[in-house]
């Protein structure tokens, strides 16, 4: 995300991290937690049914003759707000709302049913960073049964849940050595003649960069087989490309950024032939400088993904955007161990400390 600072040739590039799964064990509260905002939607209908005239609850003959076509036959509306805590752990809240609609008689038997439908938005703030949060649609139907000085109720109900869990904390942590590895990578690249767009690292999150026009075309430099070219291809995972593979995609996240090739790059006008050429170039250059760093600290350059721009002022094409383990695949040499996104895309665990460590090898201390 570039905005103008600076010069009116600079921009400020802030490093985004996506949200991640926890790692952490935190099932038995997120449970506790949707089990108060199911007790509370129960509750809610509940007191609909308790808080009606008599005449709508009862099955009393002539009560019920006499008023299911008038005040019974109105629709009634409950509203609710909850709050958890558990010291140490999380708060938690849950607000919703209930709408019940006109009694169901069944003539000859002693029930009457309301059919309810309802909506619930629950939040829980986690001690150790994590959030849990979203939507509940719920459609209910309550039974109230009573005869002979008996009273019983049965609500079946079903919902849809569209909760998210996010852990603030591991995404602040992911941002921030992103940034610090990044920054380390574009020094190295420059100082070995890579023009890039790097400046200076402004804060944790945010670096100082060259305003540049980003190329909406994705260069994946491929040197062992894995992802999705063994999936395309049904190539053997792991094997060494007898020499570097360049594939170009479209960058569209609407589109999942599809592969294309030279000549859709030309012929679309994404770039002129002589850019897809530099293009290429810097990639195998920054390719061999990569694998040179990433050998030295006993790690496995597999994959990468770059992006390049043109500066505003000489249209001059140069890499932009990042280099860090989210962009790139990165092996341990020894035990094969990845050290990059797929730990979060394989569910493996870990990211975290994956990160940490690329970034310890390469010498980098973060505050």
């Amino acid at each position: 995300d570039l905005d103008s600072g600076g010069s009116s040739n600079d921009g400020t590039l802030t490093i985004l991290g996506e949200n991640l799964e926890v790692e952490k064990n935190n099932q038995k509260y997120r449970s506790e937690n949707t089990l108060t905002k199911m007790r509370s939607i129960f509750g809610a209908a509940n007191h609909l049914g308790a808080e009606w005239p008599d005449e709508c609850t009862t099955i009393d003959r002539i009560g019920t003759d006499k008023e299911l076509n008038g005040e019974c036959n109105n629709r009634f509306v409950k509203l609710f707000h909850s709050y958890q805590k558990r010291d140490g752990i999380y708060d938690g809240t849950s607000s919703g709302i209930i709408g019940m609609l006109s009694p169901i008689d069944w003539k000859g038997y002693p029930i009457v049913s309301n059919f309810f439908v309802g909506y619930t938005n629950q939040n829980g703030d986690f001690d150790n960073g994590e959030f849990l949060g979203g939507d509940n649609f719920v459609i209910g139907l309550k039974n109230t049964f009573e005869h002979k000085g008996i009273k019983a109720s049965l609500t079946p109900m079903i919902g849809i849940n569209d909760l998210d869990v996010k852990d603030y904390d591991t995404d602040k942590i992911e941002k921030i050595t992103n940034n610090f590895i990044s920054e380390f990578i574009f020094k190295y690249l420059s100082e070995n003649g890579v023009e890039n767009h790097f400046i200076e690292r402004l804060n944790d999150r945010e670096q100082l960069v060259k305003k540049v026009d980003i190329i909406p075309v994705e260069v994946i430099v491929r040197n062992i087989a894995t992802g999705t070219l063994t999936k395309r291809l049904g190539i053997q995972e792991g094997l060494k490309l007898k020499k570097p593979l360049i594939e170009f995609t479209l960058k569209s996240d609407e589109l999942d950024d599809p592969i294309i090739s030279e000549e859709h790059i030309d012929v679309l006008e994404y770039a002129e032939k002589d850019e897809i050429k530099d293009i290429k170039e810097q990639a195998l250059l920054i390719n061999r400088l990569l694998l040179q760093l990433f050998s030295s600290i006993n790690i496995q350059l597999v994959d990468f993904k770059i992006e390049f721009g043109r500066i505003t002022i000489d249209k001059k094409v140069i890499l932009a955007d990042e280099i860090s383990p989210d962009s790139c695949r990165l092996w341990d040499k020894s035990s094969s161990e990845k050290l990059d996104k797929d730990r979060f895309r394989k569910n493996l665990g870990g990211l975290i400390d994956a990160y940490k460590e690329v970034a310890t090898r390469l010498g980098i201390k973060i505050q």
